[in-house]
């Protein structure tokens, strides 16, 4: 396994270009019909940070093990 290739493909995964599409896709998709035009802002938010969770939780789960306690 590459580490650096992960730690490149993690940092793709939360950048704007990714999180732009993926939020066009959600939203062409009708995935926020109903939502108010006031309450979008606050799902933008949420989307954006939850993103950042997953990349964080992504980044703990490849990183490498010191067996050696």
């Amino acid at each position: 396994m590459n580490l650096n290739s992960n730690n490149s493909q993690l940092s793709a995964f939360t950048s704007t270009e990714n999180k732009g599409l993926l939020w066009s896709v959600l939203h062409s998709g009708g995935k926020f019909n109903g939502v108010p035009d006031a309450a979008l802002k606050n799902v933008q938010v949420m989307f954006d940070t939850t993103m950042n969770e997953m990349n964080e939780t992504f980044q703990k789960m490849n990183q490498p093990v010191d067996l050696n306690v």
